[in-house]
């Protein structure tokens, strides 16, 4: 059975994974305080870290939720960038 995509589906599945993502970074954050483990919200949208090569370090819900604006796109980057994970890769 193929089940039709719409943008409340979308969200739900973004913001699903998303919160599992943040769950892992709090978690590795708990179990080791310096691994650098972090998130954001920024304009609805998720930006976790877990470290430069992790499947966890990504954004997730990015324009789903809130209009992206080249502000919130800029702080979005420089939370990946301060943190060695080059954004858009």
């Amino acid at each position: 059975m193929i089940v039709p995509s719409d943008l409340a589906l979308s969200r739900r599945l973004e913001r699903a994974e998303g919160y599992a993502c943040v769950q892992s970074a709090e978690a590795r954050r708990r179990l080791f305080p310096d691994c650098g483990a972090e998130w954001i919200e920024c304009t609805g949208a998720y930006a976790v870290f877990d470290s430069p090569h992790s499947p966890v370090t990504q954004s997730f819900g990015l324009g789903l939720f809130e209009e992206l604006t080249a502000a919130s796109l800029d702080r979005i980057d420089r939370f990946f960038f301060d943190r060695g994970a080059p954004a858009g890769s």
